[in-house]
Formats: structure tokens, C-alpha cells, sequence
């Protein structure tokens, strides 16, 4: 959604999911001010962006704007937070409750795609996990397994980021005979279930809560490997991979994170111009909780460019 874009205007940066909230200030050149807040110490979204504005001591005038990447989806003009309703917003109501000029939302996992887009990234949080040979012009995917499971496209070339449902697709089990599947479908709310059931923080939970911790670790690294097979296979994203998010890099600080049993779910077919392929495939994991800041500014930035507003 964006209302009355002006590029040059000091903007309040948001990035939120269920839990957290991170704020910051661009003033068109540097970002700063940076701030994280749990959602719970605050009773509505202009609430949050209020107390950090007092909190850092910046006050807000008329002719500026906010930029926000958040997860909740909007229906029928109003951002709808499942699990707090006190949070739900319509951007125009939330501009007139802040005394702003504009608001532009973005998805959450769009904003760290365009982060990806402008390699805002630095390379001490970047992980290698395969150098592999990029395609200039090939797409990238971004996948971002956290609370819940983000999937985007992003097209270099073209400066394009593609949203998806991905994160949704049905996932039916890894073979004919599969228990691990069996053992926690009678938990889920949903007549199937997709791979965000199981490669996010509450699949996970859910795992180890029904076949233990290390069936279940095994379990979250073979899906987790066949849904990066997949995001590869329908775009042919030769670009690479990029995972985001906060799940997988904390896992890799607890090594509960197998490569090697992730790439065995890459080679499901004996096809050898596809394996050469996804042995050639780039693969990085960005370990940054500003990710999505960045992806802003990113947003901000090659729109200046593209429109010379």
C-alpha cells in the first residue's frame, strides 16, 4: 500500500512480526536510533511508535513519513495482527494518530528480498554454505523461516521482487511410508498441511513435542531441504538461495542444523543436468536482525531511481 510517496523526507522505519518490533530513523542518508520492542509492551501499533519516539527523544513533524515491513495481512483496509487484536490498523488512521505525511507498507519478507536486491548486507553476517556460479540474470529465492515461513523471488536484472505464497504449498510427507508425518497431522487445524507447518519455529516445536528432539531435528532438516529443492525447481533460480530470518541461524548456533542432510533432499530425482545445477547453486544464510530495515531503505532508494519522485 503506499499513500503519497515523497523520497527526500526524513521517514520512522518499522519492522514487525507477532513478537517483535524494530524502529528506526532515515533521514535520507543514515539510518539510526535503532530500537527493538516486544510487542506486548505496547497496546496498539501507534502506541509502539510513539513510546519510541519519546524513547529516543525525536519528535515528529508534520511533513514526515513511515515506512513499515510488517507480517500481518491487510483485509478490507485494516492490518489484522492475529494474536492482537488491539494492534489492528488502517494506515490512514494511523497517519492521523502520528501527525504524519505518508505511509508505505511493505510485507516483511519483501523488505529482506530488497535487502538481498541492494546487498545491504555486510559480509561478517553473511554465511557461505555453497559458493556455487550465480547466473547474473538468474532470480534469486529468499526464504525466511521464523515464526512463520517467507518465501520471495528476486530478479537483479529486471530490479524486481516477487512475493509469494509459497510458504503454503501442501506438503504430503517425504515418501509413501513417512511416520514422522503421520505423527503430528492429527495436531494441525487444517485438513492438510503445508511446509510451514513444519520449517517454522512452531512446526519445530510441535516435532519435538510429538517424536522428540532429534527425530524431529532430522525431520525440520529434510523438509527444510526439499522446500529449498522446490524453490529452486520453479523459477529456476539460478541466481541463488538466500535464507533470512532468525530460526535457521539460531539452530546453526546450536548445531541443529545439517547441510549435508538439507542437500541430500536437492538430488530426489537421478537427473544429472539438475544436480549439476543445484551443486552449482549459491546458498547463504544472513544473520541480521535489521535485515528488514535495510530492505526499506533498499525499497526507498531504487524507487528515487526508477521514478524520480
Amino acid at each position: 500500500m503506499t499513500i503519497s510517496y515523497k523520497p527526500t523526507i526524513t521517514r520512522i522505519l518499522v519492522e514487525l512480526g507477532e513478537t517483535n518490533i524494530r524502529c528506526a530513523i532515515w533521514d535520507g542518508t543514515d539510518m539510526r536510533d535503532i530500537k527493538v520492542y516486544q510487542l506486548e509492551e505496547s497496546n496498539s501499533m501507534a502506541d509502539a511508535i510513539d513510546n519510541y519516539c519519546k524513547d529516543i527523544g525525536f519528535k515528529r513533524e508534520a511533513q514526515m513519513g513511515l515506512l513499515m515491513a510488517i507480517a500481518p495481512q491487510v483485509k478490507d483496509g485494516t492490518y489484522h495482527f492475529k494474536h492482537r487484536p488491539s494492534w489492528d490498523f488502517r494506515p490512514k488512521d494511523l497517519l492521523k494518530d502520528l501527525g504524519l505525511a505518508s505511509v508505505h507498507i511493505l510485507n516483511d519478507l519483501e523488505s529482506h528480498a530488497w535487502a538481498v536486491m541492494g546487498n545491504t548486507h555486510m559480509d561478517d553476517i553473511v554465511t557461505v554454505i555453497n559458493e556455487g556460479t550465480p547466473k547474473s540474470d538468474g532470480p534469486i529465492a529468499v526464504i525466511a523461516p521464523g515464526t512463520g515461513l517467507g518465501f520471495a523471488y528476486v530478479y537483479p536484472k529486471l530490479g524486481y521482487v516477487q512475493e509469494t505464497f509459497g510458504a503454503h504449498m501442501h506438503f504430503h510427507g517425504l515418501g509413501n511410508k513417512d511416520p514422522h508425518f503421520d505423527a503430528i497431522q492429527g495436531d494441525l487445524l487444517f485438513p492438510f498441511t503445508t511446509f510451514e507447518d513444519i520449517v517454522s519455529g512452531p512446526g519445530l516445536k510441535l516435532m519435538r513435542e510429538r517424536v522428540g528432539i532429534e527425530a524431529a531435528d532430522k525431520y525440520f532438516n529434510q523438509v527444510f531441504g526439499l522446500f529449498i529443492h522446490h524453490s529452486f525447481m520453479f523459477a529456476h533460480a539460478l541466481g541463488g538461495v538466500v535464507i533470512t530470518g532468525g530460526l535457521i541461524p539460531a539452530l546453526m548456533k546450536e548445531g541443529r542444523i545439517d547441510w549435508e542432510l538439507i542437500k541430500e533432499q536437492y538430488h530426489i530425482r537421478n537427473i544429472a543436468a539438475v544436480n549439476d545445477a543445484i551443486d552449482n547453486l549459491p546458498l547463504r544464510v544472513i544473520d541480521d536482525p535489521y535485515l528488514g530495515l535495510k530492505g526499506l531503505i533498499a525499497w526507498a532508494q531504487k524507487r528515487e531511481l526508477r521514478t524520480g519522485e
